[in-house]
Formats: structure tokens, C-alpha cells, sequence
């Protein structure tokens, strides 16, 4: 399985490039990247164009491939059909660059219940984490076609493929908080971040 990092986004939000944040020092896409190494053979970095010739200067120490969405200026659908479209692999899972907090038993688990589907998503009481999940290759076209009409709901198309939804009491198993979906949009979140980390007793699990 191919484990890749969505970072497409430019922070409008947050009012820089989420690649660009760090906690204590250091760069979360950094620990993301060493912490699904753990898990994964096969890693990259998914970026739009505008970003592309950046994130190769920035991070070619790294040594991990980047690569441009295909359909550039839709969003994290993009990321994930660009990510299927580049993998080595059936399934890969998708993460993206502001999630400090990933969780690899919960990510394990994700890996071991996938084999017989298309998708394993995780659904909380939000709703479901499209960008913390599994998709097959036999998703690109269901993707394709939500891109092409011009839906940008990555969770539009589970109900027409082979979808196992994580529960949150399968969640609860491995991460009791749920913070391993935790992202980083505002600089309130970012200080809410920090004081999430300050507040684990074990970091070893998390990306962070």
C-alpha cells in the first residue's frame, strides 16, 4: 500500500502554506513523513502546479517523490485522484500535510480491514474524514467523473463502490480522543495543537 500527503492547499485560512507549520520546532509534514515510513514501502507528496517547483526545492532532502494534480485547481479531490493515478499499489492511504496527530494502530487497522474494499472511511459525528482514508485504483473514475462535473464531495461517490465505514467505537480502540483527524486550518488551532502534544503521556503512536 502507498501511503500519500495531500498538500495542495495554500493556507488562505491560515495565512501561510500549511507546509510551512510547525509544532515546538518542528515541521508536521516532516513527522508525517517519518511516520508513515513506519508503515509504508511507497511514499509521496501530492501538491497543486503553483506549488510544485517549491515543494521539490524544499523538500528533495527528504527524498520522497512529488507529484501535481492532474485536474489542478479542484481541491483535495484532485490530491486523491492524482495520488491513485501516481501509486505503485491497489490501495493507498491519504493524509493530509496539516494532520499532526496520526495514529498507527488506527492506521494499521484502517490497512487490514481493506483488502476486499474500495474505500475505508472513518465516520465520527462530524460526519466522515475523506482525507484521513483508503481508496483503491477502482475509485479514480468515480472521482474522475465527480471532478468533471464539477463536485467537489470527495464522500459523493461511497455509496457506489465497496465502502467499509469505521465506526467510532472501532475509532475509540486505538485513539480514545479521536485526535488523530485533528487539522490545522487557523492559528487557533495551531496553539490548540500544541497544547494537544504538551498534553499526550504517549507520543510514540503519533505523527508529532
Amino acid at each position: 500500500m502507498t501511503g500519500v500527503i495531500l498538500a495542495g492547499g495554500e493556507g488562505k485560512r491560515l495565512g501561510r502554506d500549511k507546509t510551512e507549520i510547525a509544532i515546538e520546532g518542528e515541521l508536521i509534514i516532516e513527522g508525517i513523513i517519518s511516520k508513515l515510513r513506519k508503515s509504508f514501502e511507497e511514499i509521496f507528496l501530492i501538491t497543486s502546479k503553483k506549488k510544485l517547483k517549491n515543494c521539490i526545492s524544499r523538500f528533495s532532502h527528504l527524498d520522497i517523490k512529488i507529484y501535481a494534480d492532474i485536474f489542478d485547481g479542484t481541491g483535495s479531490i484532485a490530491g486523491v485522484h492524482s495520488g491513485l493515478y501516481h501509486s505503485s499499489n491497489s490501495h493507498s492511504f491519504f493524509v493530509g500535510c496539516d494532520m499532526p496527530f496520526l495514529n498507527l494502530s488506527l492506521i494499521d487497522y484502517f490497512k487490514q480491514i481493506s483488502d476486499e474494499n474500495d474505500v475505508v472511511v472513518a465516520q465520527c459525528e462530524a460526519g466522515f474524514e475523506p482525507l484521513h482514508t483508503i481508496y483503491s485504483k477502482r475509485c479514480m473514475s468515480y472521482l474522475e467523473k465527480l471532478i468533471q462535473n464539477n463536485n467537489l464531495r470527495i464522500y459523493d461517490f461511497y455509496d457506489e463502490v465497496k465502502t467499509r465505514i469505521v465506526r467510532e467505537d472501532e475509532i475509540e480502540r486505538y485513539d480514545p480522543q479521536k485526535i488523530c483527524f485533528f487539522n490545522i486550518n487557523t492559528e487557533e488551532m495551531l496553539h490548540k495543537a500544541i497544547k494537544i502534544k504538551n498534553s499526550l503521556t504517549n507520543r510514540e503512536n503519533y505523527a508529532i
